[in-house]
């Protein structure tokens, strides 16, 4: 599987991200201020902490070890968005 190379914090919780294999894009995480698990980042300097898991290289916090995001779920949304703008679908 890819490995996440690169992340960039966009602000407005985006995030840009790069896989090795080429694939990058845009992937929005406001949707992790209605979870509970993922309260910590309603503080948006925490939310900037991200970063990629030096072993299973999904996503995660590093003060707050237990909450992880799927490199490959991640991927995956990513790829969806860039075919629905290459589609010219609406994608928000």
């Amino acid at each position: 599987m890819s490995r996440i190379i690169e992340i960039t914090v966009l602000g407005d919780y985006q995030l840009h991200l790069k896989f090795d294999d080429g694939i990058e894009g845009e992937l929005k995480l406001n949707h992790l201020l209605k979870n509970n698990e993922y309260n910590f980042v309603n503080d948006y300097s925490e939310f900037s902490k991200i970063k990629v898991h030096p072993k299973s290289g999904d996503l995660f916090w590093e003060d707050y070890q237990t909450e992880h995001l799927c490199k490959n779920a991640i991927r995956k949304q990513i790829e969806l968005r860039n075919l629905a703008k290459r589609l010219k679908l609406m994608v928000d």
